[in-house]
């Protein structure tokens, strides 16, 4: 039965309902929770059988459109059992037939969602139910048809009670808007017709309706062939197929727990279990073993049949783009602990744990160009990907800063550096022969040695970018000491001045002042943690709590690890109900005190650091603290 008009209000002819009805229909605009025990209240404890009977269709009215399909269905059963009831009992047969048309449990078919009259119903429940059957008779007919039309024009009309099932109605019936007008004479593009499409199979998943989400899949690949969003519609299809529950206390982990990298992955594990123990929180492990096949595996188990809320890893950069994509069109939150760039480009669903060169250089340079008051360089860098990519990275910084870069030499980090050392020093042997010649003749007018002569560097920058780590350093200072450079605290003449070394958290390793020795004195490197020297409260506890456990000091990646799960944890305790929700929560929580410099992430999801500032003592590594710094008055060393 198709009525001329929709009855006026959300529940139906206000001049029907009793006053309890009306008032949880005002309450229910606000408090929908609250509209639903008011209700509920009355069930239990009225004595007027048919408000009973109302109170009951209307709580599991609010309950459905609420998404709670469980309880609505515990309402509606109830009163299709009855024997007698009316429109009550007509609601709840009703009731069960759009929540298993939706669900995928029914027919989208069913004769019960056509033959029960419209009158005295909810308008949101007539207009759910004459949504579903438009979209059955313009499926059943390969397109649009008159009958299609009537049926979604009717839905339309009382869909207009509920301005949120009004938005979602027009969405999902977007294939037949052609014959319906737009709200206020709008128009839709092709664009906006993909894009709502999308949303309605997106909610329609959501909200635990699996059929009707592929179903609107469907319609979008049909109408649109060519559609950008077919990677994305294609996931919500697999989604659906399964539909498998919204696990919310469920993280995916896929890490190299073996092999080459096995040490670091086993190390963030290490920190995630730390930061979720005694959480309730379960982490679904794989160990990836640095393949490709193995994640994106893992990764459609850990969607399709584990149902997480979200993924940790990878970590390698060969597979890290590609799960970060295959993460975006899936759209499932997830935390990178690459340092591969572009990564967190790729869309709102990607974020990154880890420390990134750009982060660790920008902090550096901020230290040198401000403390140091250093603006002209020379990097000294290894042939790999890494040290070419820090030295791009260094060099873009350093000129949108205003500073110079004056040289830069790259070596092979399995051979003699030395070649790449006389590069950097412009110890060129055709240009600079004459020199040679007239120092080899001073030296032996002086009664010495002429071989052992060499020339002097060039120097016209005044510190030394070294992006390597805590093994190669120590060879390459030792390799520019010997082309005597002044570097930290050794000088070949006493007349010269000597430069510092700078690095990243390659660096962050006693090998290197042990190894090192004066030439790596007085140098400045930085990284996101320290298990020394750090007066941060929660990084004291975290340290004693590990090296405890472990007997031994955490290191970098199990800080940054332990900090992303607790921001993991901070958002589960949000209570998402979907992956979008959890993506939101992942992005707005903040920890109070952050272990490894990063409380939270930012909107292009990269976490907003504080780096740690050090340098090299005849001590060892210690916090680099400013030589011009004013003592407070209760820390002066009295003289008396």
């Amino acid at each position: 039965m198709l009525p001329a008009t929709a009855q006026a209000g959300f529940f139906g002819a206000p001049e029907r309902e009793p006053a309890l009805i009306e008032r949880a229909e005002s309450l229910s605009q606000e408090d929908q929770l609250g509209a639903v025990a008011m209700l509920e209240q009355y069930i239990d404890s009225g004595e007027d059988e048919q408000l009973i009977a109302l109170s009951r269709l209307h709580a599991g009215e609010i309950l459905r459109l609420m998404g709670s399909d469980d309880r609505a269905v515990e309402h509606f059963q109830v009163l299709a059992n009855q024997l007698a009831g009316g429109e009550a009992r007509d609601g709840g047969i009703l009731g069960i037939a759009i929540i298993d048309a939706d669900s995928g449990e029914g027919s989208q078919s069913n004769p019960t969602l056509r033959m029960i009259p419209d009158a005295g119903l909810p308008d949101t429940m007539n207009a759910d139910r004459y949504r579903i059957v438009a979209m059955s008779a313009y499926r059943a007919n390969g397109g649009e048809t008159p009958e299609a039309t009537a049926f979604a024009e009717t839905s339309l009309d009382f869909a207009q009670a509920n301005a949120d099932v009004e938005h979602r109605v027009r969405r999902q019936l977007s294939p037949i808007f052609e014959t319906i007008d737009p709200p206020d004479g709008e128009t839709l593009s092709d664009q906006s017709m993909e894009d709502s499409l999308l949303q309605a199979a997106r909610e329609a998943l959501y909200n635990n309706h699996p059929l009707e989400a592929e179903e609107l899949v469907a319609s979008l690949l049909a109408t649109f062939p060519e559609t950008r969003l077919a990677e994305r519609a294609d996931w919500i299809s697999r989604r659906a197929a399964v539909n498998t529950p919204f696990s919310p206390r469920k993280i995916g982990v896929l890490l190299p727990l073996t092999g080459r990298v096995g040490p670091a992955g086993l190390q963030i594990q290490s920190g995630l279990e730390l930061a979720l123990e005694g959480s309730g929180i379960e982490l679904i492990s794989v160990d990836t073993e640095g393949d490709l096949e193995i994640a994106t595996s893992a990764f459609e188990q850990m969607v399709l049949t584990e149902g997480v809320s979200a993924i940790v890893g990878p970590m390698l950069r060969e597979s890290s783009a590609a799960i970060a994509e295959l993460a975006e069109v899936a759209e499932i939150p997830l935390i990178s602990f690459s340092q591969a760039s572009g990564l967190t480009e790729l869309g709102p669903f990607v974020f990154r744990g880890m420390v990134t060169k750009s982060q660790q250089i920008s902090s550096l340079l901020e230290h040198v160009f401000v403390e140091r008051e250093i603006s002209r360089f020379a990097i000294l860098a290894p042939e790999t990907p890494y040290g070419q990519d820090a030295a791009s990275e260094f060099s873009h910084q350093v000129i949108e800063l205003g500073g110079e870069v004056a040289r830069v030499a790259f070596y092979d980090p399995d051979s003699d550096m030395r070649e790449a050392v006389q590069v950097l020093g412009q110890k060129d042997l055709e240009t600079r022969r004459t020199e040679l010649w007239r120092l080899r003749r001073d030296v032996v007018e002086d009664g010495g040695d002429p071989d052992n002569v060499m020339l002097p560097p060039i120097i016209d920058f005044d510190a030394i970018f070294v992006p390597d780590n805590a093994a190669r350093v120590p060879m390459v200072a030792a390799a520019l000491a010997y082309e005597e450079f002044a570097i930290g605290g050794f000088k070949p003449k006493r007349d010269m001045t000597a430069l510092p070394l700078l690095g990243l958290n390659g660096w962050n390793n006693p090998r290197v002042a042990e190894n090192g020795g004066l030439y790596v004195r007085n140098s400045a490197f930085v990284d996101a943690f320290t298990n020394f020297g750090d007066e941060n409260e929660a990084t004291v506890e975290f340290v004693a709590d590990f090296s405890e456990r472990n007997d031994r000091s955490p290191v970098l990646f199990e800080a940054l690890a332990y900090d992303v799960g607790r921001i993991l944890s901070a958002a589960i305790d949000t209570s998402p109900s979907n992956h979008t929700e959890m993506r939101e929560a992942i992005t707005t929580s903040q920890l109070s005190e952050s272990i490894a410099g990063g409380g939270g992430f930012s909107d292009d999801g990269e976490v907003v650091r504080t780096m740690r500032v050090l340098t090299i003592t005849g001590e060892g590594l210690v916090p680099w603290v400013d030589p011009d710094a004013e003592v407070p008055p209760s820390e002066e060393v009295s003289t008396e």
